[in-house]
Order: structure tokens, then C-alpha cells, then sequence
């Protein structure tokens, strides 16, 4: 059985004058990650995918270091796009819970679009494994 295993980008140094999709993990993450994953069984996986955002490539590259599995950048997992500049944490995360309850906003990637593309990504994936 095909099996996915979804990790989110470790911890990220929050810049405000640089863009998000730039932002680099901060320090302390790399430590964090291993230790997370001394306790992981992911003996099955063969591939690490990962969107091409700074944060998620320098967290891939910490597992695929650990475990000595091969890395690919895929542009479909990219973060929903977002047309604003900085904005405090509260108001992102507020915008943030509404756009992921379904709420289009001008100011993301429609919903149904991003879902779309994540989805057909992940099928992509799963079409193209070895199992």
C-alpha cells in the first residue's frame, strides 16, 4: 500500500523585510528536526518531495541527510500563494483560518485552485511511485 508521509517545514526565522517564500529555518531547527526524528520508522520511504521554498528544501535536506533518502524538488507543493507584504502575526494567522475554512480571498491563490493543484500534485506522486 502506498503510503504518504507529510512533514511541515521545521521552524522559520520570521524576517519582515524579506519575502516569506525566502525565509530560512531558524537556528536551533536542524537540532530540533533530528531529534524529532530519532523516535520516526520511515524505513519505506524512497523519495523526499519537497516545494521549492527555502524553509522546506532546508528541511528535506535535514531528513534526507538523516535517513540517506533522495530529494526532489516538485513546484506543485508550493505555499498558496499570497499577494500582501508583511502583516503582524495575528492578522495572518486570522486570515489564515478563514481562508482555510473555505473562505476565498482576494489576497490568496483561490481556494479551489490551490486544492486542485495539491491534489493532482499528490496523484502525480502516487501515479509515478515505484510500488
Amino acid at each position: 500500500m502506498a503510503k504518504i508521509f507529510v512533514v511541515r517545514h521545521a521552524e522559520t526565522e520570521v524576517v519582515p523585510n524579506i519575502p516569506a517564500d525566502q525565509w530560512k529555518l531558524k537556528d536551533g531547527s536542524f537540532d530540533a528536526m533530528k531529534t524529532m526524528m530519532k523516535g520516526v520508522d520511515i524505513t519505506e520511504v524512497q523519495t523526499i518531495y519537497y516545494s521549492p521554498l527555502v524553509k522546506a528544501k532546508h528541511t528535506a535536506q535535514i531528513i534526507s541527510e538523516f535517513f540517506g533518502i533522495a530529494l526532489e524538488e516538485r513546484q506543485c507543493l508550493r505555499e498558496v500563494e499570497r499577494y500582501f507584504g508583511f502583516i503582524d502575526e495575528e492578522t495572518f494567522r486570522t486570515r489564515v483560518a478563514e481562508y482555510f475554512s473555505g473562505c476565498d480571498d482576494r489576497n490568496f491563490e483561490s481556494y479551489s485552485t490551490a486544492r486542485d493543484r495539491i491534489i493532482s500534485c499528490l496523484k502525480s506522486l502516487i501515479a509515478g511511485a515505484p510500488w
